[in-house]
């Protein structure tokens, strides 16, 4: 591993890491206001979750090959982060399904 893949490891792990936790934060929250909702919001709010996910996925995507094509002095620890916006995606996806078709 080349020296400032090294220095820049934490940088990039602490980055995914804050990635992961507001996505889980965003959708806990709304997992915690959905008992209030109605049926057409509970639905609304699974659509803006799947648009989500799909902005994630491709953003992800990007971010790949941009660390791909810019960034491969940094080491493999710069494709944490891209990773950590897929799984996001993958995430807001599955929230998606599951709060579109929540029953109170």
């Amino acid at each position: 591993m080349s020296d400032i893949a090294s220095e820049f490891m934490p940088a990039f792990i602490s980055g995914a890491l804050f990635i992961l936790v507001v996505a889980g934060g965003v959708i806990w929250m709304v997992k915690i206001q959905l008992p209030g909702w109605s049926p057409a919001e509970r639905a609304a709010a699974g659509r803006g979750f799947v648009v989500s996910a799909v902005v994630a996925l491709l953003t992800g995507a990007g971010l790949t090959v941009v660390s791909y094509a810019f960034a491969p002095r940094y080491g493999a620890w710069c494709y944490a982060v891209p990773a950590s916006v897929i799984v996001s995606g993958v995430a807001f996806l599955v929230a998606g399904r599951w709060f579109g078709s929540a029953r109170s």
